[in-house]
């Protein structure tokens, strides 16, 4: 599985809706995004939270073909605890894994 990597804590990616675009500027067919904020980054405070959002569309030059398909979105994660007044970091859980799936059908 090829997959795109991008470091940012802000903005949008966008892939082409082509997979003669994707195959143009990545030599490969996008299948996957992986994405991480950078390491001075962090969530604060408790409730704090951060959005994925993405949006799947079938290629433009493609046929589409019905059928069920499955999306999984996989998360990983590092949860740190920091003291108050000696400003050091404990691990509090080292390895988060999550993977969310999704089945939906294209008619």
């Amino acid at each position: 599985m090829f997959y795109s990597v991008e470091n940012s804590s802000a903005g949008t990616t966008t892939y082409p809706i082509t997979v003669n675009g994707q195959l143009l500027q990545y030599g490969k067919v996008v299948r996957g995004h992986k994405a991480s904020i950078g390491s001075n980054d962090y969530l604060y405070t408790e409730g704090q939270q951060l959005l994925l959002e993405y949006e799947v569309c079938v290629p433009l030059d493609k046929p589409r073909v019905s059928g069920s398909r499955v999306f999984h979105n996989g998360f990983y994660f590092e949860i740190y605890s920091r003291h108050p007044v000696w400003l050091t970091y404990s691990v509090l859980e080292a390895t988060v894994n999550k993977t969310v799936t999704n089945n939906y059908y294209v008619q």
